[in-house]
């Protein structure tokens, strides 16, 4: 009997390696495309662990029968602190989106509620191998479906600023101009950040679209919440998100124009480039 993993690794190996991904040797089931040698789009899967809960609308039906998987994806560059494709994909998540975060995050306005929540898990039932197919391959057609096409679009470093910003906006920040991302833990600290990469690009957006789309996002999630809506909380995340877009074209620019910070922010994408594509091509990647 074959576990949901070797079989998901078959289905996904037949589905992606047209598509240009190729599938690492090692403990973990990363399939890897890297774009102009310098982005690099991830696809891989993970068993759900704890009790299968089927929802119609918002009543929910515990099934001892299934267990359930997701399929999981992030873009990163080598401009990142950190990439490591040796540890599992859940110590990978802060990075990782599945389908219905993608879906949901690239057409918030008239989304398919019914279709995301459709995308979040994949069910099967235990122990049966025709079951764990048949929900392999209905993962597949989602993932070419949803998420290929919105990697398919990130060809060069602007498109991919333009993806982490609506799809992880929490892995793509300026707040400190030394450690150039998060001064703590709460996303990974600096290890996931792609904040340089507004300096690599020279960036010299106004961040308005990208506050717009977050105030978007936030008024979506708290409108369907089950505690209902708050004005004044909301009123307060859109003043922090203001605050914020300020913050991020202030340390930009300065880094932008101040010749010494300049020059060491090129030094640190260049050691992080070196580094990275020495971890890439130990994974037997051809960059």
């Amino acid at each position: 009997m074959s576990s949901i993993i070797t079989v998901l690794k078959k289905v996904y190996k037949e589905g992606l390696e047209p598509k240009g991904f190729v599938q690492l040797k090692g403990r973990h089931p990363y399939f890897v495309r890297v774009i102009g040698g310098e982005i690099v789009q991830v696809i891989t899967f993970r068993k759900e662990s704890g009790p299968t809960i089927l929802f119609s609308g918002n009543n929910g039906q515990y099934r001892p029968d299934l267990e359930q998987f997701d399929i999981l994806g992030g873009i990163a560059t080598v401009y990142r602190n950190k990439i490591d494709l040796s540890i599992s994909p859940s110590h990978n998540i802060n990075w990782l989106s599945n389908n219905s975060e993608i879906y949901y995050r690239t057409t918030i306005e008239g989304y398919d509620k019914e279709y995301k929540n459709s995308l979040n898990c994949f069910s099967y039932i235990k122990n049966d191998e025709e079951s764990m197919q048949e929900a392999a391959k209905r993962s597949l057609e989602a993932t070419l479906n949803v998420m290929i096409p919105v990697f398919d679009k990130v060809t060069d470093l602007p498109e991919c600023v333009k993806y982490l910003e609506k799809c992880k906006a929490s892995c793509i920040y300026l707040c400190d101009e030394k450690k150039y991302g998060w001064t703590d833990d709460r996303f990974g600290g600096d290890e996931y950040n792609e904040g340089l990469l507004y300096i690599k690009t020279r960036n010299n957006d106004d961040f308005f679209k990208q506050c717009e789309y977050a105030c978007k996002a936030e008024y979506e999630r708290r409108v369907n919440r089950k505690a209902g809506f708050n004005k004044e909380e909301y009123d307060r995340y859109c003043v922090s998100v203001e605050e914020n877009r300020l913050e991020k074209i202030r340390i930009r620019d300065r880094i932008l124009n101040t010749p010494e910070i300049y020059l060491n922010a090129m030094n640190e994408l260049e050691r992080r480039k070196i580094g990275n594509v020495e971890v890439l091509r130990s994974y037997g990647l051809e960059l």
